[in-house]
């Protein structure tokens, strides 16, 4: 027994011996990295960098978290993004266009183009919650609750996270992910580590009154850096051994000069909020990486300063390298063999820019009619494959209806054997009704404002009333009643009433000033809802009463002066209009034609019948054939009156910056201002050459040719005019500022024109 005793004990110690061995030999666990990226804005761009250079030394991740903008850039690259691809991303991603919740002009209706080329500001009310509640109630309740459009944030995220926008486990991410946000409530921290990534992010980056809150299980939350904007604390709970933490240095403090900008101002009060727990998580960090960003500010989202500060934070970290290689060093020793970086899981194929067969659309808004309808103008068609690209179009064309604020959709595999989908597209309409209000000064007619209310406006069903009120010198007052009769279709009503003073010189250079008021009734179909193209024919009834002429010659006044360009009149008749605008821009436009053509016939209502007609044309081109800074825009005006016509409100008259500024024959020619009377048929030849020389500043060269057939008694029945002038234009938030200096044959002299907002 004593023997076996010993043998056991024997082959236990070689078992034990053995065993230390095989452990010796297996490679031990190593340490876990986790990155922590704070928030900043467009300055988060520079932790891009931070990231290329850790993958450029194999320096594995095992988890990420991120803040705001450190959420985007984290989340991101938690699906499997390399750094290149987030450089590419969102150095190509129209941010302009994303914040500033701008729809390309081409997708504008005509009623939307109309307002962004006449008004500085569209504000949302419901006349029936003003009558129920009361006009400030009523009014704040309309108000937006950001100044950021989510609708293309919330596209772009899901296009980024397609795969991962059902309830999911961060931690089942190709790199396990979290994200901060800040239940605006309660005031406490979240933390997000499951749900629908998309979603998690917009929380997380929800800066009060630049972007809306999420709700997420029943909690509003807002951006995650008001409560912890580097939560290296929260990386360290997920399991991270290592920590690195990525941040933006903004050094730049106040000293003592001026008071700062508002951008500057707010990185102040922010980094107040904020700084107490910062300070306590970067002593968490292994390794703190601060990229500086000092002269960027949360909103230098140009091409130019992103590049910049990518640069900018790769160059950080090699400054790191030392630390990093240290990081590197301690896994490779620890494993026994060098490591590297790479997913942990494999990443989803990315679909932004993939096809898709669409087998089945759904929309949640309109009703079943416009459903059908909105299809079609926006060539969305079942069983057919489509791109995102498409859909992008889509929702901008729907945006662009002026009756859908917000509009998210979603693609979700209906048939994995098929590889078919279906998309979903959620339509918000907002309040009925607008008001929108303008500014303008010139020199020529000095101050104006304008009003202008719009009742069930935002629908694209049932009647639409529609006010507009000019309130100058030459006060204007145009009420329109549309009504859809089909969805390409409508029928218009309006009322127009103008006291108009004008300035006029006849063709023996006698000049006159004279006050009259114009009137004027329209019955018509018109196109509805067809972006490039407006077409107008009706009816209509024109009344012109003359109470005031002064000879500006001899200084006589005149009261109901019967002379042929001062008679009351009377019209009734019909009309034409055709207009195709396809402009980039309504002021500044690089590419695009412009093409009018008009005709009347009308009846004397004093000599019934005695009728006489006009024909008009007017054509605008716009080349740009070196980078956006040198633009040609050739341009013709002529008219034709066919029967004798020689009212001042009819007669053919060219002069000044704006066609139809006073009357509805006047051509506009640079070298006069206001009007002069001119031949019965007449062109008008020009070419305007404009430079942007600098950021929103313009200088534009101008030339200008008026050519008049006049009756073949005359000694001279061809006449040809000259002008030329120099401009100077800024593109300013409020409107276009313009300051031209102009010179014309005609009456040989010099003048000047300065002109400050939209015109109307």
């Amino acid at each position: 027994m004593r023997h076996v005793a010993i043998k056991l004990v024997v082959i236990l110690c070689l078992a034990t011996t053995f065993v230390h061995a095989q452990d010796s030999l297996r490679p031990q666990t190593r340490p876990k990295v986790g990155v922590v990226l704070a928030g900043g804005g467009a300055r988060g761009a520079s932790f891009i960098g931070v990231l290329k250079y850790l993958e450029e030394l194999d320096i594995p991740i095992d988890y990420v978290i991120g803040t705001s903008m450190g959420s985007v850039i984290g989340g991101i690259y938690a699906l499997g993004y390399s750094p290149d691809e987030l450089a590419y991303l969102i150095t190509s991603l129209q941010w302009s266009k994303i914040i500033g919740n701008s729809i390309d002009r081409s997708m504008l209706c005509q009623t939307l183009r109309e307002r962004n080329s006449t008004q500085i500001v569209n504000i949302p009310i419901n006349l029936r919650g003003i009558l129920k509640e009361g006009l400030i109630r009523s009014f704040l309740s309309e108000l937006p609750s950001a100044y950021v459009n989510n609708n293309e944030v919330d596209n772009l995220f899901n296009e980024l996270c397609y795969g991962y926008q059902d309830d999911i486990d961060f931690n089942d991410l190709p790199i396990p992910f979290c994200c901060i946000a800040t239940d605006i409530v309660s005031g406490e921290e979240v933390v997000i580590r499951s749900g629908n990534l998309p979603q998690a992010i917009r929380a997380s980056m929800a800066f009060p009154a630049v972007f809306s809150p999420v709700v997420i299980n029943g909690r509003l939350l807002y951006d995650g850096g008001l409560t912890n904007i580097f939560p290296s604390d929260v990386l360290h709970d997920m399991g991270a051994d290592i920590i690195i933490g990525i941040e933006f240095s903004n050094e730049r403090f106040f000293l003592g000069e001026n008071i700062p900008s508002v951008s500057k101002l707010f990185d102040y009060i922010y980094n107040f909020a904020i700084h107490i727990k910062r300070e306590d998580n970067r002593q968490l960090c292994d390794v703190l990486i601060k990229p500086n960003a000092s002269e960027f500010s949360a909103l230098s989202f140009s091409a130019e300063a992103i590049d910049t500060l990518i640069k900018r934070g790769y160059e950080e970290a090699v400054q790191n390298r030392d630390a990093l290689l240290k990081i590197k060093h301690q896994l490779d020793s620890t494993t026994g063999y060098p490591v590297n970086n790479e997913l942990i899981k494999t990443r989803k194929s990315k679909l932004q820019d993939e096809f898709v067969f669409v087998s089945s659309i759904v929309m949640n808004g309109p009703t079943p009619r416009l459903a059908k309808w909105l299809k079609l103008k926006g060539k969305l068609h079942e069983d057919a494959v489509i791109s995102r690209s498409d859909i992008r179009r889509t929702i901008e064309l729907f945006q662009g209806t002026g009756a859908y604020d917000r509009i998210s959709y979603d693609l979700k595999e209906i048939d994995t054997v098929k590889k078919s989908y279906q998309l979903t597209l959620n339509l918000h309409q907002p309040s009925p009704d607008v008001v929108g209000f303008g500014i303008h000064y010139d020199t020529e007619e000095s101050a104006a404002l304008l009003f202008t209310l719009g009742l069930n406006e935002k629908r694209l069903s049932g009647p639409k009333l529609n006010l507009r009120g000019r309130f100058s010198f030459n006060p204007q007052l145009t009420t329109t009643l549309t009504y859809p009769i089909s969805t390409m279709a409508s029928f218009k009503l309006s009322y127009d009433i103008c006291w108009q003073f004008s300035r006029i010189t006849l063709q023996g250079n006698e000049k006159f000033n004279f006050r009259d008021l114009q009137q004027e009734v329209k019955m018509c179909l018109s196109s509805y809802q067809i972006n490039d193209f407006q077409t107008d024919a009706g009816l209509f009834f024109t009344s012109n009463s003359i109470s005031h002429v002064s000879n500006l010659d001899n200084n006589e006044t005149y009261f109901l002066f019967n002379d042929k360009y001062f008679v009351n009149n009377q019209m009734i008749g019909a009309y034409f209009n055709f207009n195709f605008d396809n402009l980039d821009h309504y002021y500044f436009a690089t590419k695009g034609v412009n093409l009018a053509i008009q005709g009347h016939y009308y009846n004397k209502l004093d000599k019934f019948p005695h009728s006489f007609q006009d024909l008009s044309l007017s054509f605008q081109s716009y080349l740009t054939p070196y980078r956006n800074k040198l633009t040609i825009i050739p341009q013709f005006y002529g008219k034709m009156l066919f029967g004798k016509v020689s009212y001042a409100n009819l007669c053919n008259v060219i002069g000044g910056e704006v066609a139809g500024r006073y009357t509805r024959s006047q051509m506009p020619f640079v070298g006069i201002n206001g009007m002069t009377v001119f031949d019965d048929r007449a062109a008008i030849l020009r070419c305007d050459i404009r430079y942007n020389f600098h950021g929103n500043h313009y200088l534009t060269a101008i030339g200008n040719v008026a050519i008049g057939v006049g009756e073949p008694q005359r000694e001279y029945p061809l006449d040809c005019f000259t002008g030329v002038g120099i401009r100077y234009s800024y593109k300013s938030p409020l409107g276009p500022i313009s300051l031209t200096g102009q010179w014309s044959d005609l009456n040989h002299s010099a003048s000047a024109y300065f002109s400050f907002g939209h015109y109307f």
